[in-house]
């Protein structure tokens, strides 16, 4: 049995090493994008109210059907029943609380409104009407020719604030889609924001006028 000389066994084993190393693959980046519901500005109207007649309103938290509550991945939808989650797109927080977001900005921003409170509602602000919104589509939709817009639909009750309120106004919105390219997620956020926006304009002209007289806590 020949030994093999000390320096040959040391190369050997550094090449041996360096092999190894080779085995392991090069960390690839993530390719995960991160969105939101914006839009550039949301100016208040210029409506002739007085400050007397402007209504305080309470939003509820918004509800989502399971498919888009249970992921933060953008959906695209194909035909009526298919549709699909883009696994690299995601929203950066969850859909129902991006939404109620942007919708209680454009209320805000309108001169029929004195402010909105958000759930949970601060028991030391009376409010004169409770919102209920209930989103039923928020998501790519791409017909069978290959039209893309963004698609949203909501379901909406208006209550006198506090338990057990009156209904006083309940409908449903679905503003025309906005048009998108079909493949690039930023677009899809950005025209799914627009017609949340468009949404919520049309939630605006639902507004009731303002109560004789407010709720208060006490009244709950």
């Amino acid at each position: 049995m020949h030994r093999l000389p000390l320096p040959f066994l040391l190369v050997s084993l550094a090449a041996f090493g360096l092999a190894g190393c080779e085995i392991i693959p090069a960390a690839k980046p993530d390719p995960t994008q991160f969105y939101v519901l914006s839009v550039p500005a949301i100016p208040t109207t210029r409506e002739a109210v007085p400050p007397g007649a402007q209504i305080r309103l309470g939003l509820r938290p918004l509800t989502l059907p399971g498919y888009l509550s249970n992921t933060k991945n953008l959906v695209v939808r194909r035909g009526t029943n298919a549709v699909t989650y883009l696994t690299f797109d995601r929203w950066a927080e969850n859909l129902d609380l991006g939404a109620g977001r942007l919708i209680a900005q454009r209320l805000a921003a309108s001169a029929r409104v004195s402010g909105v409170e958000t759930y949970p509602f601060d028991r030391a602000i009376d409010r004169d009407y409770d919102l209920s919104i209930d989103i039923e589509r928020c998501e790519g939709q791409i017909d069978t020719a290959g039209n893309a817009i963004a698609l949203v639909v909501l379901h909406y009750e208006i209550t006198t604030a506090g338990a057990g309120g009156k209904i006083v106004a309940q409908g449903t919105l679905a503003p025309a889609g906005q048009a998108w390219d079909g493949r690039d997620a930023n677009a899809l956020a950005a025209a799914l924001s627009q017609t949340l926006l468009h949404a919520a304009d049309g939630l605006v002209a639902e507004l009731p006028a303002k109560l004789k007289q407010r709720f208060t806590p006490e009244d709950s």
